[in-house]
C-alpha cells in the first residue's frame, strides 16, 4: 500500500488527461486519495481527486503554503503556481519530464 504524501509535497500525474502534470497536494481523503491543485488548472476552489498510485510523489514540499494550510491561513492560487514555479515544477516543466 501506498504511502500518503503530506500536504503541501509536489507531485505528477502518471494517469489521466492530466498525466505529465506536476499538483501540490492539498489534503487527504481516505487512504488511497488525496486532493491536488496546482493554481492554474486546477485551483483551489476545484481540487482534482486522485489515487496516489496514480501520482509520482517529488522530493520537494512546499513548507510555506504547507504552513498556511495547516494553520488555517488563507492560500492564493497565484502563490501555489509561484512556489511550483520557483522549485522547479511549473508548466514548462511537464513536458519535459513526462
Amino acid at each position: 500500500m501506498n504511502e500518503l504524501p503530506s500536504i503541501g509535497t509536489v507531485v505528477q500525474s502518471k494517469a489521466g488527461r492530466d498525466a505529465g502534470r506536476f499538483f501540490m497536494v492539498l489534503g487527504h481523503l481516505d487512504a488511497q486519495h488525496v486532493l491536488t491543485v496546482d493554481g492554474r488548472l486546477r485551483r483551489l476552489d476545484r481540487p482534482k481527486k486522485k489515487k496516489v498510485k496514480h501520482l509520482s510523489i517529488k522530493p520537494v514540499c512546499l513548507m510555506e503554503i504547507q504552513e498556511k494550510i495547516v494553520n488555517g491561513k488563507c492560500v492564493f492560487d497565484a502563490e501555489i503556481r509561484s512556489e511550483l514555479e520557483k522549485a522547479g515544477y511549473g508548466p514548462c516543466a511537464s513536458n519535459k519530464e513526462a
